[in-house]
């Protein structure tokens, strides 16, 4: 009787020391995947999100949350799950004060979704009077632009209906490249990374116009940086 006794001491023992254990080191785990989940939204250039962990579940809130942050968060080594806390925000692309139905002015009351027209807005407010600037006779997407699109690919994701032409363009064409064909690829590098982040291919006409609508004089570098370009246009949704 007595051994079972201090059998059952000593496993109560072994009990109590692992609740302790876990609850101690609860703090810990939340911690680190707080860090690294803002870390990841900050180096995807998103803002506007709050993020907390209750365990490894994770909670997102914000008027920056969409379902391309959700998935990043998700990603991440450890994340369970995770769940969005839309309470007193506003949904993703919205403007002006939340309206008593808790959908952004001039949404679809059913869907919650934008007009193709707010898309467009925004895509130009993101963009800027000169669209996506490359450098001489390159397709690389810079960080400033990578940041950029992700912002468009996440108002895209939250309106899948929208359809859009991505339109390359350039100044002068390379030595032994041809025109046409260095702003199709810049426009498909663009039309490349958002459908990486969830946009439909099907939403997206893809073309290159070349040298043939320069928005400046290609005899100043200036103009010739202003027609090396990547335009998103809404064309309907």
């Amino acid at each position: 009787m007595l051994r079972r006794g201090i059998a059952l001491w000593g496993i109560l023992a072994i009990f109590v020391v692992l609740v302790a254990a876990a609850l101690w080191e609860a703090p810990r785990i939340e911690h680190g995947l707080t860090v690294r989940a803002e870390q990841e939204l900050a180096d995807r250039g998103i803002s506007g999100v709050q993020v907390r962990f209750d365990g490894r579940d994770a909670v997102l809130s914000g008027p920056g949350v969409t379902d391309f942050a959700v998935a990043l968060v998700a990603d991440q080594a450890g994340v369970r799950r995770v769940r969005v806390d839309r309470s007193g925000q506003r949904p993703v692309g919205s403007v002006g004060p939340v309206p008593s139905t808790g959908l952004p002015p001039g949404s679809d009351a059913g869907t919650g979704k934008l007009p193709a027209s707010q898309v467009a807005q925004q895509i130009v407010e993101l963009l800027g009077p000169s669209g996506l600037r490359f450098d001489p006779g390159s397709t690389d997407l810079s960080a400033d632009r990578r940041s950029v699109l992700d912002q468009i690919a996440a108002l895209l994701v939250a309106n899948p209906t929208v359809r859009l032409e991505v339109s390359g363009y350039t100044d002068l064409p390379p030595p032994g490249d041809s025109a046409q064909a260095l702003s199709q690829r810049r426009a498909a590098a663009v039309a490349d990374y958002l459908t990486a982040r969830g946009v439909a291919a099907a939403v997206l006409k893809v073309d290159g116009y070349g040298d043939t609508r320069p928005v400046a004089d290609n005899s100043s570098e200036a103009g010739r940086a202003a027609n090396r370009r990547v335009e998103i246009t809404v064309l309907g949704g």
